[in-house]
């Protein structure tokens, strides 16, 4: 029995080195997501502030995604901008709809992919 929990225990830590590893490797690919460049797209972050206002994104998630004036709301601020845009394109194509996503829809819906991504990344650059 000490034998196999020797075992167990043993692959466990090998497994949880490559799962560290991993999810390093992860966290570093999107950081380098977070460039001013996501793809064909540059980013100006001017613009990104201009279109969180247009779109009264304001009025949820605070003035700069740091104060929602409703409990429940994400702090979009500071977020990585790779997760920010996958959210917001989940939401928009309604591949998330848990929440308050729903209450999204007819705002994101006015909002191209381009823009979205000029949004998340002016709040990601926030801090």
């Amino acid at each position: 029995m000490l034998i196999l929990i020797a075992k167990v225990w043993s692959w466990t830590m090998r497994c949880g080195f490559l799962i560290a590893l991993v999810l390093g490797t992860g966290v570093l690919y999107v950081r380098l997501l977070d460039d001013d460049t996501i793809g064909k797209y540059q980013i100006d972050t001017k613009v990104g502030a201009a279109l969180y206002l247009q779109y009264n994104c304001q009025t949820c998630h605070g003035t700069e995604g740091l104060n929602p004036p409703v409990d429940g709301y994400p702090h979009l601020a500071g977020q990585p901008a790779s997760y920010l845009i996958n959210q917001m394109l989940d939401i928009k194509y309604k591949r998330r709809n848990n929440g308050m996503t729903t209450i999204m829809w007819p705002t994101i819906n006015q909002v191209n992919d381009s823009e979205i991504r000029q949004i998340g990344q002016y709040l990601a650059r926030i801090q």
